[in-house]
């Protein structure tokens, strides 16, 4: 058989017999048979977080050295999927699983090798926030306002226990560079599992006037996939001046002297209490 990959030669040589007529001598090259690749070391077992890309090379020697192709495929794409890119196999988690990847090496007279390798995939989880209400408010000192702060795993893992840190700011994006105001706790929580923080913020009597924002933060857990999300908007509160303090008594934006004290009420609901600080 003819090796698919190199050329094969024929020679003719013509030679002259005893009586003068030409002779032709057919001389074929040797030609090398052909074998098929092999795979390099193994593969270890990978393990990627849903929604993330890890990458593992490829490694094939052919020993015609011929020219390989690569082509990969997942066993399982709705847990995780694989690309290729010149030798380097791109891994994406989808869903938490467990799946192979086989990656078939093939020259270009067909003859093939494959490596597989197992693909683990773990979720994460991702503590947001989705709702805070109200948005926007204005009182007068002596009012009470009720809050909620909705918060939701929206991960692929359970969440563990945690805490929530509530802040004021001068502006509607809150942050844990802003004045903290009190901490409580943040419970375990399924993937999509939601839970409401119910705060009630009582303003005193004498609380001066003026524009300042309150939102709320939970601190990261091991293995979140976004820690960008965990802080909620600030909800915008206007303090209106009551009629024996005046206009000329109001606290310039951002700079309001109160602050907030938490507390928890007996009903177990989170209390915001306004209070000025000394």
């Amino acid at each position: 058989m003819l090796s698919p990959t190199r050329k094969d030669t024929t020679t003719l040589m013509p030679r002259r017999g005893l009586l003068g007529a030409s002779t032709l001598i057919f001389l074929v090259a040797a030609c090398e048979d052909p074998q098929p690749p092999t795979a390099c070391d193994p593969i270890p077992q990978q393990s990627v977080a849903v929604g993330e890309t890890g990458t593992v090379t490829a490694c094939f020697t052919d020993p015609n050295e011929d020219e390989l192709s690569l082509a990969a495929i997942s066993s399982d794409p709705g847990v995780a999927t694989a690309s290729l890119s010149g030798n380097i196999i791109a891994i994406e988690g989808v869903s938490p699983g467990n799946a192979s990847v086989t990656v078939t090496a093939t020259d270009p007279g067909g003859l093939e090798a494959e490596q597989s390798f197992s693909v683990m995939v773990f979720g994460v989880s991702d503590l947001l926030f989705t709702e805070v209400a109200p948005r926007s408010v204005s009182v007068s000192p002596g009012d009470t306002v009720d809050a909620v702060f909705t918060a939701m795993n929206g991960g692929s893992a359970a969440s563990t226990e945690t805490f929530v840190r509530f802040f004021q700011s001068a502006d509607s994006t809150i942050s844990t560079d802003d004045s903290e105001l009190g901490v409580a706790d943040m419970p375990a929580l399924d993937p999509a599992q939601e839970v409401s923080l119910n705060v009630t913020m009582i303003f005193p009597a004498d609380i001066p006037p003026g524009k300042l924002y309150v939102g709320a933060c939970m601190d990261p857990v091991s293995g979140e996939s976004d820690t960008t999300n965990n802080c909620s908007p600030g909800i915008e509160i206007t303090v209106l001046p009551s009629s024996s303090q005046g206009a000329r008594n109001a606290a310039p934006a951002g700079e309001h002297k109160a602050i907030v004290l938490l507390r928890a009420g007996s009903d177990g609901l989170i209390r915001v209490t306004w209070g000025r600080s000394r």
